[in-house]
């Protein structure tokens, strides 16, 4: 399981 925190930083990495 991966968790909810992990998912937000690729999301916020691969945005900026």
């Amino acid at each position: 399981m991966v968790t909810p925190i992990k998912h937000v930083q690729l999301i916020v990495g691969s945005h900026l």
